[in-house]
């Protein structure tokens, strides 16, 4: 297993979510419960290639839910202004390629379930392939967290470690919620996973920061908390480092 509890170092990835052609937070992935966040998804990514990120988390709602990439024009044209890993309706070798094709990393949610072939397929892109794992309530959700399955997070992450380059690792009930991560959940998965362990959902504060970085994640996936102005990059992005 890779443990890496107190390491020095985290990335901090801001997060976006396409949905209708906007940037939106669905908070614990209700549409219901939607907060648009921007109208113009190229303005948004630019604005954090400004502020020096890495890279931003993109997910496609739309292509989550209809199992299918929707908004792709989109993603090439986000991708132009910062690096991305991408993630939702990717089902199929040829989407694969596709958003690979832009620079960006892939992220595999459902269809590593539904269609586990699809991984051995996708091991010529390893190294930028990403696993998704979403959990609610101890087991893993698929379709946009709209299925609920009675599969075991960290049994499937130890299953799928050796396909993947990283997985992203997010308990759904926090997720835009500001309520903090599930920091027990993060470091069980950062010691049953021998890969990086992306944490997503609920970070809501330099010290949610502060502590992923004790628990070994290798990087903090943040979304709403940057966009209430909760959190600054880059004192977030500072914290991270040291």
């Amino acid at each position: 297993m890779l443990v890496l509890l107190g390491c020095v170092g985290v990335i901090v990835i801001p997060s976006l979510s396409l949905m209708n052609g906007k940037c939106v937070i669905l908070e614990r992935g209700e549409e219901a419960r939607k907060i648009e966040i921007s109208s113009n998804p190229v303005e948004a990514a630019e604005t954090w290639k400004n502020q020096g990120v890495q890279r931003v988390h993109l997910i496609d709602i739309d292509g989550a839910r209809a199992g299918k990439l929707v908004n792709i024009d989109l993603i090439e044209k986000i991708a132009k202004k910062v690096p991305l890993q991408v993630g939702g309706g990717i089902r199929n070798i040829a989407d694969a390629e596709r958003v690979v094709s832009t620079g960006s990393k892939i992220i595999l949610g459902s269809s590593v379930i539904k269609n586990p072939e699809l991984l051995m397929e996708l091991q010529g892109f390893r190294e930028s392939l990403l696993i998704s794992i979403d959990s609610k309530d101890g087991k893993v959700v698929l379709e946009g967290w709209l299925e609920t399955t009675k599969l075991d997070p960290f049994k499937l992450a130890k299953k799928i470690e050796k396909f993947t380059s990283g997985i992203i690792f997010t308990a759904t009930e926090r997720d835009g919620m500001m309520e903090g991560p599930d920091f027990d959940a993060i470091k069980k998965m950062v010691t049953t996973a021998n890969v990086p362990i992306y944490a997503n959902g609920g970070i809501s504060s330099l010290d949610d920061i502060r502590q992923l970085k004790e628990a070994g994640a290798y990087a903090a996936v943040v979304g709403r908390a940057f966009y209430d102005q909760k959190i600054n990059y880059n004192e977030a992005a500072n914290i991270a480092r040291f």
